[in-house]
């Protein structure tokens, strides 16, 4: 399975690359373009600076992966850069095929990885057959959590219960066994398989032998505890007293990151402000033509520490359209529990026809880019709420109230109008939980994708 990764960015390096060389070359490079196929083997070295730092391993998480590619795609266009300095021979190619080359593989590279593991995704042959553990009365609610958000790249092999029964709604298909005895004859079934402990909230004097038996036959173990519902992504090992503990740090809730994200902000959205003025003028001018009125819709949002801001978004509804909708849900139940679990109606009856152009293709929120610029939003964060939405959130609602909520998010570029309300704040949470710049940066380049996706949105 790293082979096929590697694979993947061994076709993008070369493609890149002579895309970059005749690219050059048409806009006016003095150089045959032949002369650079004795350079293409050079691609390999960023192969091997890849593998050197990890980013072949498939049970990374996406934005960890993401920042590997990253490091070794500038890692081989310094290396480049200084092999030809040291060489005196830095005029012999072209710095523009350089630029052109690096600045689309820190694009296509981590683009490619998404594509093919979505691919292989699909394919039972993917991933590492995985047998779990289920300790003592692990929490039902959790092991389904679990399973449903599973990583692809492991593969349910078989579930061993210590005490309780399983839920019937579990997994459909895994081979259930009961008792810690059933962990001898897991090495003549799955030889090669990674082994999940999932641990029950208090550890029991049995854990340690569990664990040593599955030592002696699992090359590679996993541990998961119920109450360990921290950041999972940047969390890093520490050791106290000659004992595991584990530092988890909310980087989105740390002043000094919060500053670097709204630079970043201010600065990216000024720039595609600027960038798509004419499609602002061109949208405006199909909203009135169809029904004249304002162009744009003004709703009240929940901002960062509860303070109430406008979102703006293209009109997309009609006039009255509140009446409208309450007439829809008094005559249809079923339409009522749409709205409750999604507060998205399938075919809304307020809807014009150019609006469900730009709520199908996401345009009608562009104008949000003001809301970024004015520092009421983020171009990523949680979604925007309305007060009456606060009940949903629970006790989580204090948590997510203190950043800002972004134009597109996590939630959007996982399942969006698919997602039930509840998941979508699980999701929230757990960017805020995992945020980084990484995690930023692999949801804008799935952002795209979730946009032309137009069977999970309403």
């Amino acid at each position: 399975m790293p082979v096929i990764l590697a694979l993947t960015d061994l076709i993008i390096l070369v493609g890149t690359w002579s895309a970059a060389v005749n690219l050059r070359y048409f806009l006016g490079g003095s150089f045959l373009p032949a002369s650079y196929l004795g350079l293409l083997p050079a691609v390999l070295i960023q192969i091997v600076l890849n593998a050197f730092l990890g980013s072949y391993n498939i049970l990374l998480s996406p934005p960890i992966e993401l920042k590997k590619c990253t490091m070794g795609t500038l890692l081989f266009v310094l290396l480049f850069t200084a092999t030809t300095f040291w060489t005196r021979t830095p005029y012999a190619y072209s710095r523009g095929i350089l630029l052109i080359g690096g600045v689309i593989l820190l694009i296509a590279i981590p683009a490619g990885r998404i594509a093919i593991r979505a691919w292989c995704g699909r394919y039972s042959w993917w991933g590492y057959r995985t047998v779990f553990y289920c300790h003592e009365d692990y929490d039902a609610r959790h092991l389904r959590q679990m399973f449903k958000n599973l990583s692809s790249c492991l593969r349910p092999s078989a579930v061993i219960f210590q005490n309780t029964p399983p839920p019937r709604d579990l997994y459909p298909k895994i081979p259930v066994f009961f008792g810690f005895n059933c962990l001898g004859t897991m090495l003549q079934r799955h030889p090669s398989a990674v082994f999940v402990f999932l641990a029950h909230a208090e550890f029991g004097p049995d854990v340690s032998e569990i664990l040593a038996k599955a030592e002696r036959i699992f090359g590679r173990i996993i541990i998961l505890h119920e109450c360990l519902n921290l950041g999972n992504l940047w969390t890093k090992t520490v050791d106290l007293g000659n004992m595991l503990g584990l530092e988890a740090t909310q980087r989105l809730l740390d002043s000094k990151r919060q500053s670097l994200k709204t630079i970043t902000d201010l600065a990216v959205s000024t720039l595609l402000l600027t960038l798509l003025l004419p499609l602002f003028a061109i949208i405006m001018l199909c909203v009135w033509l169809e029904n004249p009125g304002p162009f744009f819709y003004r709703h009240k949002r929940l901002g960062k520490n509860g303070k109430i801001f406008f979102a703006l978004k293209f009109r997309t509804m009609y006039p009255n359209s509140e009446d409208t909708l309450k007439q829809a849900l008094d005559k249809d139940a079923n339409l009522q529990k749409l709205w409750r679990e999604h507060r998205k109606l399938p075919k809304d009856p307020r809807i014009t026809k150019v609006g469900h152009f730009l709520r199908h293709s996401s345009l009608d929120e562009l104008p949000q880019l003001i809301n970024v610029l004015r520092g009421e939003m983020s171009l990523i964060g949680p979604r925007p709420i309305m007060a009456e939405e606060i009940l949903e959130y629970g006790d989580r609602f204090a948590f997510v109230n203190q950043v800002r909520p972004g134009l597109t998010g996590l939630w959007q570029v996982s399942g969006r109008s698919r997602l039930t309300y509840a998941e979508r704040v699980e999701y929230d949470v757990y960017y805020i939980k995992n945020w980084s710049f990484w995690l930023d940066m692999y949801i804008l380049l799935k952002t795209p994708a979730a946009v032309l996706d137009f069977s999970s949105t309403a």
